[in-house]
């Protein structure tokens, strides 16, 4: 059996886990039994008055073992392996997450903001106090108008009080958690969890999104999270969506216009 690598493998005795098999048992199987438990509850709590496709998109969460070959490589990162890092989980079903995104409630990238949440706890929806922002020295923009500048880039989330001092409120952030988030990779959009460390979050979208995503033609993009000495450069995971251009012009093109 695989699941992105090897996780048994046959022997003389029969057939034995592989270092990554124990792995996966010991890291990845409580994640995959807590989706389970959550898929429960929202099954038993399912109106039935939805057509057969609406129920198969709003309850696909991702419970088939296959859904979590990807999430090997981010449990293993160096990232999740600090000592006193704990993370649980956020599981949105196909319509939250296009209710969220009609209503421009984003997810949350490493935020300041604690989360009401106790390890374990399941969070549902986020308020609309985040807003888009970009860090100046991610964008490359000579001979860009602004208007490619929006629709091309990708952009950051952070507190909307906070926006003055960005970069040294989310560097300090990094720094004093110890956190070096290099290299979270994930091969597909269509993944199933957002992971929440420490009230910020790491995002990665739920099943069924990539569906929505090409049914409503939302415009989100992935870029990776680096953070290098005290200078942050956006090089990882994150979702944006441009669908606010009033915004954008408002709060985010003065941004764009900054020196370092």
């Amino acid at each position: 059996m695989k699941l992105g690598c090897e996780l048994f493998t046959r022997t003389s005795k029969g057939i034995l886990l592989t270092s990554n098999g124990h792995f996966l048992y010991d890291k990845i199987i409580p994640v995959y039994n807590e989706i389970i438990e959550l898929e429960k509850e929202l099954i038993s709590n399912h109106k039935l008055n939805v057509t057969s496709e609406e129920k198969r998109l709003e309850l696909n969460i991702g419970t088939d073992i296959f859904h979590y070959a990807h999430l090997l490589p981010i449990a293993k990162a160096r990232f999740f392996n600090e000592e006193n890092v704990n993370f649980s989980l956020e599981v949105s079903t196909s319509q939250d997450i296009s209710q969220m995104l009609r209503e421009n409630v984003y997810q949350v990238f490493f935020s300041q903001r604690v989360l009401p949440k106790e390890h374990g706890i399941i969070h549902r929806k986020l308020s609309d106090e985040f807003m888009m922002i970009a860090l100046q020295d991610d964008m490359y923009k000579d001979g860009m108008s602004q208007e490619n500048i929006i629709s091309s880039y990708p952009l950051v989330q952070y507190p909307r009080q906070n926006v003055s001092s960005v970069v040294d409120e989310l560097t300090n952030y990094l720094i004093s958690r110890k956190l070096n988030p290099i290299r979270i990779t994930l091969p597909n959009v269509n993944d199933h969890l957002s992971i929440i460390n420490q009230g910020g979050a790491i995002g990665i979208l739920p099943s069924s999104v990539k569906k929505l995503i090409s049914m409503h033609n939302y415009n989100i993009k992935l870029i990776p999270f680096v953070h290098k000495g005290e200078k942050l450069k956006v090089k990882s995971n994150a979702y944006y969506l441009c669908n606010n251009k009033d915004v954008f012009e408002e709060n985010i093109l003065p941004l764009l216009g900054d020196s370092e």
